[in-house]
Parts: C-alpha cells; structure tokens; sequence
C-alpha cells in the first residue's frame, strides 16, 4: 500500500528491544499522567474494582474509574496490580490506598 521506497526505509530503521520498550513506558505514563489530570478536573469521580485471579494463580486487582471530562462521562482503566498477600477487603482498601 505505500509503495517500495517507503518499505526501503522503513526496512533500513534499527529499532532496538530497549527502544521499544522505552517508547511504550513513556506513552503509557503519558496516558496515564492524561487521565489522572482529568480526573483532577472532575467534579466528582467513581471507582470501579475487580479482583481476579490469572492463569499462574496470582490475584490481580485492576481498578476503572469513571469522571466527567468536557460534559461527558469517560470511563478508563486506571491500572492493575498483583495483590501481594490475601484478597480479603482489608488488602484490597491496603493496595488501592498505596497506589492513590
């Protein structure tokens, strides 16, 4: 679709494992420092948690979060995170607390 001088180019970039993976922590704290700022902006915001457990057996506790951005409401995924210990009530408020 973009033509044989363009492959040529592209095929010439080194993009380095390191670059990569770079690149995509920089976007993702990019989106991340959006979000937040929007939520900052919110008049009011809500917490959506979820505790499940993957394929290795390890708890994973992932939040969203649902604000008012532009007179709309946006719902996003504010993040996951391993639950170290138990998944009682107590360690869930414990992880979440550290994390906001």
């Amino acid at each position: 679709m973009i033509g044989a001088d363009a492959v040529k180019k592209l095929s010439s970039l080194s993009i380095s494992d390191n670059t990569v993976q770079r690149r995509i922590q920089e976007m993702s704290e990019d989106i991340k420092n959006q979000v937040v700022e929007q939520i900052k902006q919110s008049p009011i915001f809500v917490l959506q948690l979820d505790e499940s457990t993957d394929i290795s057996s390890c708890a994973q506790l992932m939040i969203y979060v649902r604000y008012i951005h532009d007179s709309n409401f946006k719902e996003e995924f504010l993040f996951c995170q391993p639950l170290d210990s138990q998944t009682r009530g107590i360690d869930v408020f414990n992880k979440v607390d550290t994390i906001l």
